[in-house]
């Protein structure tokens, strides 16, 4: 069961993230003041663990969290803009596209990952190529609607960001 650990983390992301797009929807906040407000939340929620957490000592972590914070910083701006003005469920499709990305991505980065994946884990790939080939059919279908289609156009720079940050860290 410890491996699948990561599943109850990505369900609980994709249900927090469509929940805030969903009630930005509703309330229209100006995104900054928005993602300042969340953000403070988050930083008094999580003050008492930074200071009895050990600190690495390497510079790469720190360029990794600004770049980190920058982006995300960057990326829920466009998305509390994108769902306040459009509606919520455009605003959380970066979230299967960014990882569709790294997926796509990864064996450039860890040629052993894809062997690993590949030979002993055939079952992801065919599980990914179906989940692929069913959020293209899904975008297709979107392309239909001009407001979906135009808002699929500016998360573009939102999932490369997500994406590299996502790798980075």
């Amino acid at each position: 069961m410890e491996s699948f650990s990561w599943v109850f983390a990505a369900l609980g992301n994709s249900v927090f993230a469509a929940a805030n797009a969903e009630v930005n929807r509703k309330f229209q906040q100006e995104p900054f003041r928005l993602n300042m407000v969340r953000t403070g939340l988050a930083a008094l929620c999580w003050f008492p663990l930074v200071l009895i957490q050990e600190w690495p000592t390497g510079q790469e972590f720190y360029i990794a969290a600004v770049f980190s914070g920058l982006v995300i910083t960057y990326g829920n701006i466009v998305l509390n803009g994108l769902s306040a003005n459009l509606n919520g469920r455009v605003a959380v499709l970066h979230i299967p596209l960014k990882a569709i990305a790294i997926f796509a991505i990864w064996p450039f980065l860890d040629a052993g990952a894809w062997a690993h994946i590949t030979q002993e884990e055939p079952w992801q790939v065919v599980t990914g190529l179906m989940f692929f080939a069913i959020m293209v059919a899904a975008i297709n279908a979107m392309r239909k609607n001009d407001a979906s289609w135009s808002a699929m156009k500016s998360l573009v720079p939102v999932i490369a960001f997500y994406t590299a940050a996502d790798i980075v860290a």
